[in-house]
């Protein structure tokens, strides 16, 4: 039982200094959108949020000559 807690401590840890280095923000999707994203997180298990953070990524990742 202590192994457990010790992990769950260690998990709640880390989501906790994640959490602390991210920003709250909302936006706006089509229906569309919303549902798509949805299917692709029953499929993968990864969170809306993190399908989101990872199309950011991409996005910029194409445009990093503009961010120069």
């Amino acid at each position: 039982m202590v192994q457990a807690s010790v992990a769950f401590c260690g998990h709640m840890y880390a989501y906790l200094l994640l959490y602390m280095l991210m920003k709250r923000t909302a936006l706006f999707l089509k229906e569309e959108q919303l549902e798509k994203l949805q299917t692709l997180s029953d499929k993968t298990g990864a969170p809306i949020a993190e399908l989101v953070r990872r199309a950011i990524d991409a996005y910029l990742l194409s445009r990093k000559k503009e961010l120069k």
